[in-house]
């Protein structure tokens, strides 16, 4: 539902996830926090990060948070089944 929500159910269950899909303005919780917090708990997570900001912004704002798969919007079905692939055989 938003940020917070998603932080609170990494930390209920870190291993119940074989990969995040997040967007990068999501609410009560910015993308990059919540980031932080996938990495606090599972640094090499597997995280797909959607984002209608340039892949240049996107990587700055997230500098320091390890690897990221991006998927820019808007994004067809298939380019998002092509990146959670991506995400996922990492």
């Amino acid at each position: 539902a938003d940020g917070m929500a998603a932080a609170r159910e990494l930390t209920a269950a870190p291993d119940r996830f074989a990969g995040i899909m997040l967007d990068l303005t999501t609410p009560t919780l910015a993308g990059a926090e919540v980031l932080r917090e996938i990495r606090a708990l599972r640094p090499a997570a597997r995280v797909l990060i959607m984002s209608g900001f340039s892949e240049a912004d996107v990587l700055h704002r997230l500098r320091g948070l390890g690897k990221v798969i991006l998927l820019n919007k808007p994004f067809t079905l298939a380019t998002m089944l092509a990146k959670v692939g991506e995400a996922l055989a990492r």
